[in-house]
């Protein structure tokens, strides 16, 4: 499974936050397809899509959380 995680450059460091995620995608190739749309679609250059296995994202989460 997938996650398609919508990050935005912090103005003051170099550093992303976090705005939003759309998923769990089940297929790849249909996840990809939703990254590449949202990308085209953004207003935002410094917006980026990141495409991410669900259990690195739950890692993540489970690890910052302790």
């Amino acid at each position: 499974m997938w996650v398609v995680t919508h990050l935005r450059k912090d103005r003051s460091s170099d550093c992303f936050e976090v705005i939003g995620s759309y998923g769990p995608i089940y297929d790849i190739d249909l996840a990809h397809q939703i990254q590449t749309k949202l990308a085209d679609e953004s207003e935002n250059l410094e917006d980026k899509y990141v495409l991410t296995p669900l259990n690195e994202v739950l890692d993540m989460f489970f690890n910052e959380c302790k």
